[in-house]
């Protein structure tokens, strides 16, 4: 089962592992999506938090800072043989750039989608020309240090989006500013292709997007195309057939999104592990004749899926089985009794971690630790099992006491130690903060605690 792109998207951002790795350190990591089958590499640059870098060439900022770390990140993969792929929110743009007189319209459409972030209109005139300038910059600055994008894509929403009455239909205004974003950098990026990535899309946007590439013939290369959490198929029912057809592989959770009434998305509990639904979603694309995938990436806690995408997608492995031993043997150990071992722990935390036998788990791993390299590796299944004991604990006490209160100190306690020492990351934001996919106790213990505070 091979697919021509292989695609891995390492979202750089929000204080993730890959904004804060350094240099070399992501470039050993590009080594390693390299052996294990990839053969696209596709980033963002990043504008949340951050004020436009070409205002401030007098000081390094973090704007700069991070600018600088993707353009490196980028020519090593240039160097390692990748095609570049760069992904685009358009009209989320920096933070000195958010004039009042220039803000889209945001909340919640009709349909669903949460238009947010920092966003401007691109049917206002000036603001439009902004996110023109912010698009020439980056394809510029890339191509300085003569790196040249194969692709560019666009996403239409999370970030991006406006529900004012000249925005609308948004799909529409959004593809037409996709068009003029991709003429401008074709004048750097000469063999650059356009797609659209269709995260979020309503079947009425399918609907107009199919009129769209008719009236806009030869425009569009490939459309990206969505898979909801748990689903292992695209949602898209019709695609115009003169487009390629790429799966959005979202490989920051286990087969199942919720676990023990906890959404386990992002690595909050630890490393996550998806064999079934992996390799049944490169089955089904592969039986629909896709021409590949973007794999969605949000830090290293998912990096055994890296391994099992990459290798059963380039025919390295036949079944997420072999993917798995082979990244065994690659990172634990090449012992026979304690590869199979191995595999039989990592596949107890695929659906539902409430489920193992954490007394016999937690023995398990101490012969596995013994008998195996120490690497940052083994320590994210040693943290996931520690969070999870205490986790059980917590759920095990009704109401609140003294007891129950310590044990969350004790969570959060073993949370950061998986965070600072193990992920190695510093301040994280957004989606890959603790609060946003919290365990289900979360919210009545801000309540229970908000009383306590009230009280005293």
């Amino acid at each position: 089962m091979e697919f021509d792109i292989r695609e891995i998207y390492c979202a750089g951002h929000f204080g993730n592992w890959y904004e804060c790795a350094w240099p070399n350190e992501y470039k050993e990591f590009l080594k390693e999506m390299k052996f294990w089958g990839f053969n696209w590499y596709s980033d963002w640059f990043v504008t949340t938090d951050s004020g436009n870098p070409e205002n401030y060439y007098c000081s390094s900022t973090l704007s700069q800072t991070l600018f600088e770390r993707k353009r490196i990140n980028f020519k090593n993969a240039y160097k390692l043989g990748f095609n570049l792929d760069l992904i685009i929110a358009p009209n989320h743009v920096f933070l000195d750039q958010l004039k009042e007189e220039y803000l889209a319209k945001t909340g919640k459409k009709e349909t669903g989608q949460h238009i947010f972030g920092q966003l401007i209109c691109p049917s206002n005139k000036k603001a439009r020309e902004i996110i023109l300038k912010n698009m020439e910059f980056i394809f510029n600055y890339l191509c300085e240090e003569k790196v040249y994008l194969n692709s560019l894509t666009g996403i239409a929403y999370d970030y991006g989006g406006c529900l004012c009455e000249k925005c609308n239909p948004w799909i529409l205004t959004w593809a037409d500013l996709m068009k003029e974003i991709y003429q401008i950098g074709k004048k750097y990026h000469p063999q650059m292709k356009l797609r659209f990535l269709t995260w979020w899309w309503t079947d009425d946007e399918y609907e107009l997007m199919e009129e769209y590439v008719k009236k806009n013939e030869g425009l569009i290369d490939a459309f990206v195309l969505h898979i909801g959490y748990d689903k292992t198929i695209y949602h898209a029912k019709k695609i115009p057939l003169s487009i390629k057809k790429l799966a959005f592989i979202h490989i920051g959770y286990g087969d199942k999104e919720i676990q023990q009434g906890d959404r386990d998305v992002y690595g909050i509990f630890g490393p996550v592990i998806a064999p079934e639904r992996l390799e049944k979603t490169l089955k089904n694309i592969y039986e629909d004749k896709a021409d590949g995938f973007v794999l969605y990436s949000e830090g290293c806690f998912d990096e055994i899926n890296k391994a099992i995408v990459g290798s059963i997608s380039s025919g390295m492995a036949k079944n997420s089985i072999d993917a798995i031993y082979e990244y065994i043997k690659r990172y634990f150990t090449e012992v026979e009794k304690y590869i199979e071992r191995w595999k039989n722990f990592l596949l107890l935390w695929n659906k539902d971690k409430g489920s193992v036998d954490l007394e016999k788990a937690e023995k398990e791993f101490e012969i596995l630790k013994e008998n195996s390299k120490r690497n940052w590796r083994v320590d994210m299944w040693e943290a996931r099992l520690r969070i999870e004991k205490v986790n059980r604990k917590i759920r095990s006490i009704d109401g609140w006491n003294k007891e129950k209160f310590e044990l969350i100190e004790k969570f959060f306690e073993e949370i950061e130690h998986l965070y600072r020492d193990i992920y190695r990351v510093g301040p994280v934001r957004h989606i890959l903060k603790v609060h946003p996919g919290a365990p289900s106790w979360y919210g009545n213990y801000l309540k229970e605690k908000f009383e306590i505070h009230k009280e005293a």
